[in-house]
């Protein structure tokens, strides 16, 4: 059920960032890899981070809410390759599983494996290539930051 899925995925993520909290100094924050294209359609990466709070009475540290209409996961198979393609929408990207690589149009790419975070803005242009470059599926929760 939808439900059991979204536990699962929780799960899985307080276990991806358990090390950075566990750590003797806490993060200030969590670091994300957004892509974007810039004025002429040409696509980029650049590094983010998403603030945490200062803590709370719980002892917990929240960051800002950012705004999401749907989730939806993606499985990429051993092999897969996708061309040139622009995001349809701006979107956030957890790797759940797997291991997959992203070019841009500048020329750069990079790797992201399971547990990295993303934040894909490159709606113009001819966008980004992606790759699963692993030898498993490449499983991904998609976020949407707005509807379609």
């Amino acid at each position: 059920s939808g439900l059991k899925m979204f536990r699962l995925i929780f799960l899985l993520i307080v276990t991806l960032l358990a090390p950075l909290v566990s750590s003797e100094s806490s993060p200030r924050a969590m670091p994300f890899t957004r892509m974007y294209s810039d004025g002429t359609g040409v696509s980029h990466f650049a590094e983010g981070e998403i603030p945490f709070g200062e803590e709370n009475a719980m002892g917990a540290r929240v960051s800002p809410f950012t705004s999401a209409t749907s989730i939806g996961y993606l499985l990429l198979p051993p092999g897969f390759t996708q061309d040139w393609s622009p995001t349809p929408i701006p979107q956030w990207v957890i790797v759940l599983a797997g291991s997959g690589e992203i070019e841009v149009q500048d020329g750069e790419v990079r790797e992201f494996p399971m547990g990295s975070i993303l934040l894909i803005e490159d709606t113009k242009g001819i966008g980004h290539k992606t790759r699963n470059i692993g030898t498993e599926p490449l499983i991904i929760a998609w976020i949407p930051t707005r509807a379609r």
